[in-house]
């Protein structure tokens, strides 16, 4: 009893001692939670203008709560921010709400991206200015807070399955059916109240050394890095071998092994004292990163060059030449000259660089697919197969992930689709009359007959098995559709032969929005036994015209049963 009443005396006292760290950070959190609820519980009829509008201020307050940590450490421990620190949390608050109202307007993809990597780089700066003020190492606190965090996210999990299960008990036992789902409560109070409030407080503590995080960085993680290591220069060999170019798939797998690496050097600064399989990790480890960054290079530049810029690829280049740069450093300065701290920093400056900058990820894709754009539009009549696939790739790059009335030499109000209809661009070659990545045949009518049917199965993609007054089976055996009644098969069907029949009969007719609309007499197959008759209704089914060698499949299929 004495451990449990130790055990929860810090709980609690962990808890209280958050308030006096870091308090408007908490309330912060708490306002936080307070809206999580509300949006999720008593938002039903609101509109859904209303409900963005509640949305972008969970990116506002996400936005201050990593501000007032910044606002915090600074009054605490800088002379002048102590001596100002009403001008310095009203500066604070000023900011926050400028870039709410004038940065945070949507919740589309740009906004949403900027804000949150701006969070992370708010995250780096508080670590930097825990490293200037505390005179902590910068790796030191790194993983004291990702370790109070995890131990934190485990007791705020325990503390979330305790209530669910005194609210499970609650209402099984006193038959009560809550007007509000109690698992909303449940988990802001333990996540967005609780969660923060252990973190801070238990930060403040003494670090200890993890013996845990030493085994898996020294022991696990490390011998897999090498691992990894001997399996890309592998692909080195094979590439020479074979005399080919690096393949598009090693672009992610050098970025994330190297980003890996880089972060397993720093936690290892921590570690490294004296043991022989440290140095000659921390010494070899880098220069054997070097050949696979430049394979990485080679396959990114050739995607560039052939497709041009995206998000994705812009911020792998960028964040890959930190990389380099970071190995770099590491390579030519000895372990007890490095400031570990230009981690941070330049992770954070690259971070601003690529999302609030002239030359962020989102201006320079625009531009470079404005430009690509504009060298297919020119000779827009006279495309191949693979130029009109690149052409409509384009388009819906821009209405996904931008505004569509951002291409310059677009048609103005024009649909994708009428803009690949009025070209004429097929992404595949074939007799058929379609337009853009798919063309789904459907029914004309919405109404299906089921006079003198008995039975309906619908909506199935594999097996769908009923019993009533008979035991029903209906399934796929690869390019059969099977029929079993009480175990006994009773039609099975070639249903892609069907289909493929379907689509040679009305393959001239025109498209419109990527439909192709059937008749009753093509979308129907009548078959009949002794006993039962089955009516097969094809509801929808499309084709791939990137690859019309992969098989059809119909996504919308409707079985009846009658008996006679």
């Amino acid at each position: 009893m004495k451990g449990l009443k130790g055990f929860l005396v810090r709980f609690f006292g962990n808890l209280k001692s958050s308030f006096s760290y870091y308090p408007v950070t908490i309330s912060l959190c708490i306002i936080f939670a307070v809206l999580f609820v509300y949006r999720n519980e008593y938002m039903e009829f609101a509109s859904d203008a209303f409900r963005e509008r509640i949305e972008t201020i969970f990116i506002g307050l996400g936005i201050a709560i990593f501000m007032s940590m910044i606002i915090q450490l600074l009054t605490n421990y800088h002379e002048k921010a102590k001596k100002y620190s009403l001008i310095v949390w009203l500066s604070g608050l000023a900011i926050s709400v400028l870039y709410y109202f004038i940065a945070i307007r949507d919740l589309e993809m740009i906004t949403v991206v900027r804000a949150f990597v701006l969070m992370a780089v708010m995250f780096c700066v508080y670590i930097v200015l825990s490293w200037l003020f505390k005179k902590d190492e910068v790796e030191r606190f790194s993983v004291k807070f990702m370790i109070e965090s995890v131990i934190s996210g485990f007791y705020a999990s325990v503390l979330f399955g305790g209530l669910m299960l005194i609210d499970f008990a609650f209402e099984t036992l006193m038959d009560v059916d809550p007007e509000h789902e109690f698992v909303i409560f449940a988990l802001a109070f333990s996540f967005f109240i609780v969660f923060p409030m252990l973190v801070f407080s238990r930060i403040q503590e003494e670090y200890k050394q993890s013996k845990i995080l030493k085994i898996l960085v020294v022991n696990i993680i490390m011998p897999l890095l090498v691992a990894y290591t001997a399996v890309l220069y592998m692909y080195f060999i094979r590439m020479l071998v074979m005399w080919e170019i690096p393949s598009n798939m090693i672009t992610n797998l050098v970025f994330w092994y190297v980003l890996i690496g880089i972060f397993t050097l720093f936690i290892a600064n921590l570690y490294e004292n004296g043991k022989k399989w440290l140095k000659l990790f921390t010494n070899v480890f880098p220069l054997l990163t070097i050949l696979p960054l430049g394979l990485m290079f080679m396959a990114l530049i050739i995607r560039i060059v052939n497709y041009g810029f995206t998000e994705p690829r812009y911020t792998i280049l960028i964040i890959g030449v930190w990389e380099l740069l970071v190995i770099g450093y590491l390579i030519l300065f000895k372990r007890e000259k490095r400031i570990i701290a230009v981690l941070p920093v330049s992770l954070a400056v690259i971070s601003i660089l690529l999302v609030a900058s002239p030359f962020s990820m989102f201006n320079v894709s625009k531009i470079s697919q404005n430009n690509r754009f504009s060298e297919l539009y020119e000779k827009v009549d006279t495309l191949s197969v693979d130029e009109g696939n690149s052409i409509l790739s384009i388009v819906y790059y821009f209405e996904d992930y931008h505004d569509i009335n951002d291409i310059t030499d677009y048609p103005k109000d024009m649909e994708t689709w009428e803009f690949s209809e009025n070209y004429d661009l097929r992404f595949a070659k074939g007799p058929y009359n379609y337009y853009g990545t798919s063309v789904i045949f459907m029914k004309n009518s919405q109404f299906l007959e089921i006079t003198g049917y008995d039975y309906i199965l619908y909506n199935f993609w594999d097996e769908v098995e009923i019993e009533d007054d008979y035991r029903f089976n209906v399934f796929y055996d690869d390019r059969d559709l099977v029929i079993s009644i009480d175990d006994e098969i009773i039609y099975t069907i070639d249903i892609v032969f069907e289909m493929e029949k379907i689509i040679e009969l009305n393959q001239d007719k025109e498209t419109q929005d990527h439909m192709i609309m059937l008749e009753d007499s093509d979308y129907q197959i009548v078959y009949e036994t002794d006993v039962w008759k089955v009516k097969i209704v094809f509801g929808e089914f499309y084709i791939n015209v990137i690859d019309p060698n992969e098989q059809v499949r119909p996504s919308n299929l409707t079985v009846l049963i009658g008996k006679k």
